[in-house]
């Protein structure tokens, strides 16, 4: 998929749902614990080392442990698909 902005893409897909929105790049990393925070990356490899960070760590203070890396070209393709 060619997009302008993954950041763009992102602001699309979460409206109004994402507390957080950071970072540029098409893997995006999701918390989904006490509000959706969304954080964008340039390369597979640094959102799963973030996502096993996060996972480790926790993401706040009330962290349920609800978090996901999405490759948002392979996700968008899949929505294209599901049409």
């Amino acid at each position: 998929m060619q997009v302008d902005s993954w950041y763009a893409e992102t602001r699309r897909r979460w409206a109004g749902k994402a507390e957080w929105l950071a970072g540029e790049g098409q893997y995006a990393v999701l918390e989904h614990c006490r509000v959706l925070t969304v954080h964008l990356y340039t390369t597979q490899i640094e959102a799963a080392q973030s996502k096993q960070l996060v996972d480790e760590a926790g993401c706040g203070l009330n962290c349920v442990g609800t978090h996901e890396m999405i490759d948002l070209d392979m996700d968008s393709q899949a929505e294209v698909a599901q049409r």
